[in-house]
């Protein structure tokens, strides 16, 4: 394989692992993770462009957003039951 064909598998193979996503608004970036670059974001995302559904969401990314780590997505109701939970905890 030449240079082109195996950057084309690999574009394919981030394409069947990680789903289509649309971030709406602004990221927040919550910290680093100990990856070069890698963040963990707080984002208001669409995982799937055929379901409109808002979700909140919680997880790790690269510098590209082409590698997603692990998280959380959280609907409305979760995140305004969370809120009331992390505000309810003195620190």
């Amino acid at each position: 394989m030449d240079a082109k064909e195996v950057e084309e598998t690999q574009e394919k193979e981030t394409k069947k692992k990680y789903p289509e996503y649309k971030i709406h608004g602004e990221t927040t970036v919550l910290g680093n993770r100990g990856n070069v670059g890698w963040t963990v974001q707080f984002n208001k995302i669409q995982w799937d462009p055929e379901n409109p559904e808002i979700k909140y969401d919680i997880r790790s990314w690269s510098p590209d957003r082409k590698v997603i780590g692990k998280g959380i997505s959280l609907n409305k109701d979760e995140v305004l039951k969370l809120k009331e939970l992390l505000n309810s905890i003195e620190l």
